[in-house]
């Protein structure tokens, strides 16, 4: 498959400075290939669809194959199930619909479109993906970044969100802990003064090392700075911690707005919230203390920043990343260069972080697919709770929470609501004839 460039002039090289918008990503021969060229398109949310229909329309009418890569797996089969049940026009011209004749996609059938994701059985993958290759003409491949996948021996989980971020902080911090002492014992910043001169200072260069290699979460103080806090970074972490609690918001001593903080009629709260579309954890400022009702339409940043006088951080960056992490222990390397078993969990008989184990018992479980594997005993107890909690919005965003009411409730709730009218206007209407046939019998 060759990849090529848009043709729409809003596209945007990534380095101006190479022609036709190739990336120079590395120097090493083994790198991305000299033909590639890697471009992007800047388009608003309600016309990225419309967008890439278009590209993909204008790849298949030049009898390309193109690989569509999407976040999630539900993403996948919604854009599949989309492209395959509209009526092709490449080509024609003309909306011509034959309710006789089965759809085969908007790109018509010279051009099929496959699906392929981690769900889909083995057996199925591999036939996806021997007829993509084998494809002569146009054809279009919906996938997730990382296909492979599996189709069983894997297990989902949920847990609450305030308890997830509590271990993924610790988990955090235990990694860059192990990777600032294995630099300082046994790697590249090994700073003990030896064959070096009288004026060998081990703080500047633990500091000239870890930051040289990107790793400023090791240094506590700038060593060429005078003055310098020791606990500013624990601090800085105590603090990020704090505020993704739901805790109040507290008035700074030495700051303007702190009177108008004081004086505001009700009580604000920092705490963390999941994005829309479930993907990120932001922060946002709150009205009540347990974090559900924003302070205003912006998350509460807007209040934010008019009582600080600061802007709310984490607003528009996610608290965690989206890099997977290793559950297995680390081995700590001591300043003799011998391997030992992480300290913080040395009496546990098996290889597994704390904060793991701690998730997952804590979490809930559907493992279902875990039938075929060595658990005992799977736990399909939170299967239900999360099929139900897992929606996919129409531009094939997965939510979490309560979507939209289906078709039949629709319905039955406005039987419900015609039939209470009805039937309080019968009762109206019987009490005004009865009203009327009232006889005064005093007279």
């Amino acid at each position: 498959m060759q990849l090529v460039e848009c043709d729409d002039e809003s596209s945007t090289d990534l380095h101006k400075d190479t022609d036709k918008g190739s990336i120079n990503i590395n120097e090493l021969n083994n790198a991305t290939p000299r033909q590639l060229a890697q471009l992007f398109i800047v388009v608003s949310a309600k016309l990225r669809l419309a967008a890439l229909i278009a590209f993909l329309s204008a790849r298949a009418a030049k009898g390309e194959r193109t690989v569509v890569f999407l976040s999630t797996c539900d993403s996948v089969d919604y854009h599949h199930a989309l492209l395959t049940s509209m009526e092709s026009t490449l080509g024609s011209g003309k909306d011509v619909v034959d309710d006789e004749v089965e759809s085969s996609g908007i790109f018509g059938k010279a051009c099929p479109i496959f699906k392929l994701h981690g769900d889909i059985p083995h057996n199925k993958r591999m036939t996806t993906i021997n007829d993509f290759n084998s494809n002569q003409q146009s054809a279009i491949l919906l996938a997730t970044d990382n296909a492979a996948g599996c189709s069983a021996g894997y297990g989902d989980y949920i847990i609450g969100m305030e308890e997830y971020l509590q271990a993924y902080f610790e988990a955090v911090e235990e990694d860059q802990k192990y990777s600032c002492e294995y630099e300082k014992n046994y790697g590249d910043c090994i700073c003990n003064g030896e064959n070096q001169g009288d004026d060998f200072n081990a703080e500047y260069c633990e500091y000239d090392c870890y930051m040289g290699k990107g790793m400023e979460y090791c240094v506590d103080k700038n060593p060429y700075e005078e003055n310098n806090g020791n606990n500013n970074k624990q601090n800085q972490e105590m603090e990020l911690r704090e505020m993704a609690e739901c805790r109040q918001l507290e008035a700074n001593n030495n700051n303007n707005n702190r009177r108008q903080l004081e004086d505001a009629q009700a009580a604000y709260y920092l705490g963390a919230y999941c994005s829309e579309n479930g993907g990120s954890i932001h922060l946002g400022l709150f009205t009540e203390d347990i974090c559900s009702q924003f302070a205003d339409a912006n998350a509460g940043a807007t209040t934010y920043a008019s009582l600080t006088g600061k802007s709310l951080p984490y607003s528009g960056t996610t608290l965690i990343g989206s890099e997977c992490m290793s559950c297995k222990e680390p081995q700590e390397v001591n300043q003799n260069g011998e391997n030992q078993n992480n300290a913080n969990d040395q009496e546990d008989a098996d290889q597994v972080k704390e904060v793991c184990e701690q998730l997952y018992a804590n979490s809930g479980k559907c493992e279902a697919n875990l039938s075929n594997s060595n658990v005992k005993y799977p736990n399909n107890n939170a299967c239900n709770f999360m099929q139900g909690i897992k929606i996919v919005r129409k531009n094939g965003t997965i939510i979490r929470g309560a979507g939209s009411l289906n078709t039949t409730a629709s319905i039955f709730i406005g039987l419900f609501a015609c039939s209470f009218v009805l039937i309080g206007g019968c009762v109206y209407y019987l009490k005004t004839k009865l009203d009327r046939a009232r006889v005064n019998l005093s007279e």
